[in-house]
């Protein structure tokens, strides 16, 4: 049996969380064990899923209360151990210790990019470019969830990058008439009630702050229509504040995090995707899986644009235009799964799940 570290997961529900449960559900357990690293306050998503299976949880300080107790904790797990792989998924290069230390004690060390960054901490963007110079030095698998994520880790020159796409479980995403009833009753949303969803962390990259703003327009157009948050994060006072000043209480519904994503997807009749960049966005993937008509920045990779209802607007036009352009596409239809057209894409989990196994075992 393979032991395997997983290092990089949080407390919020984002991309490299859904990727590791998703991969957790559909790998072999006889051949493969996941062990994960904890850095977080509140516990890392799924904890108490992953610990029915025996899957240990190791509690780490965070390296930026005590980077040195990080170090030393980290290295006595992995020394006592005998892990055989350590797999580290995560956004920018701004820390290094796990891949420092897999080299030290010899171990294979899987580097996985989940994001392109754009943030403004001009800290991590340095840390970053000398830690990319650091790491080429190194023994390391490099995979990503696209050419964009690739490229932001590894630099555009780099032809070793294995890109590994977010795999769903299309059978959950398929759309259903009778789910669509349910949750939009459980929300008190009437039939006729055009509802706008998006589905991510309450952050600055994701956007939601001009997606209000978005919403705001489009119900000046269409004054029966709503929109469904779900997420959580650290500007979620920020955007209910908003709300507020557009005198929009009634009309926006925040979610927080929801373990039943893939059912609330069919309550929606429009998916708003403004983010400022994305490594992929595996939401969007679920979103086009269950049918949805998606209004997506020009900023998200090329490789998330699987089906025909997909629209990409660009990140710079105007909430307006945004708005208008949302209630010209739109038209109140018949909805239909695209789980084959996901699977024929190549994001069916069991298939991504088959060519981690192999990467593992290599």
């Amino acid at each position: 049996m393979k032991k395997i570290l997983q290092i990089g997961m949080s407390s919020s529900l984002g991309g490299i969380e859904v990727f590791i449960k998703n991969l957790f559900d559909n790998i072999d357990h006889e051949n493969f064990q996941f062990d994960f690293i904890d850095t977080t306050e509140k516990g890392i998503c799924f904890k108490d899923y992953f610990k029915k299976y025996n899957c240990n949880i190791y509690k780490v300080t965070p390296r930026r209360i005590n980077a040195l107790k990080n170090k030393k904790e980290l290295e006595e797990i992995i020394k006592n151990n005998h892990y055989d792989i350590i797999h580290y998924n995560l956004n920018t290069l701004s820390y290094i210790t796990p891949i420092i230390l897999a080299n030290k004690y010899k171990l294979k060390i899987i580097v996985h990019s989940h994001n392109e960054w754009k943030g403004k901490n001009l800290k991590t963007l340095i840390l970053d470019r000398i830690n990319r110079r650091i790491i080429s030095k190194k023994s390391i698998i490099k995979l990503a969830c696209s050419k964009k994520a690739a490229d932001w880790i590894f630099g555009k020159d780099d032809h070793d990058v294995v890109i590994v796409k977010n795999g769903i479980d299309t059978n959950l995403f398929d759309f259903s008439i009778r789910i669509r009833e349910e949750k939009r009753k459980e929300f008190k949303i009437n039939d006729s009630t055009v509802l706008l969803g998006n589905v991510g962390r309450l952050t600055e990259q994701k956007n939601q702050a001009f997606l209000i703003d978005v919403f705001s327009q489009f119900n000046n157009l269409i004054n029966d229509s709503k929109l469904m948050i779900v997420g959580d994060g650290k500007l979620k006072t920020e955007l209910i504040n908003k709300v507020k000043r557009l005198h929009l209480e009634d009309k926006v519904i925040f979610t927080g995090i929801r373990q039943d994503v893939n059912e609330l997807l069919n309550a929606f009749d429009i998916f708003i995707f403004p983010s400022l960049y994305e490594g992929l966005g595996i939401a969007l993937i679920e979103a086009q899986c269950n049918g949805l008509l998606c209004f997506v920045s020009d900023t998200v990779p090329k490789e998330a644009k699987i089906t025909k209802d997909y629209v990409s607007i660009p990140l710079e036009k105007s909430s307006e235009y945004w708005a208008n352009t949302i209630k010209n596409k739109y038209k109140k239809n018949q909805r239909v799964s695209k789980a084959q057209e996901i699977k024929d894409a190549g994001y069916d989990v069991k298939k991504v799940a088959e060519k981690m196994e192999a990467i593992y075992l290599k």
